[in-house]
């Protein structure tokens, strides 16, 4: 029961992790468009 509560913790970190480059990385590919049509 503990082992499967842990491992459940490490995978919502794991995809929150994954949320968090996704959403860095759209907004890096944003910026860098918004500079380029200047």
């Amino acid at each position: 029961m503990g082992m499967s509560i842990f491992g459940y913790g490490q995978w919502k970190g794991r995809q929150n992790l994954n949320l968090l480059i996704d959403d860095y990385q759209q907004k890096v590919t944003f910026f860098t468009k918004k500079l380029e049509s200047k």
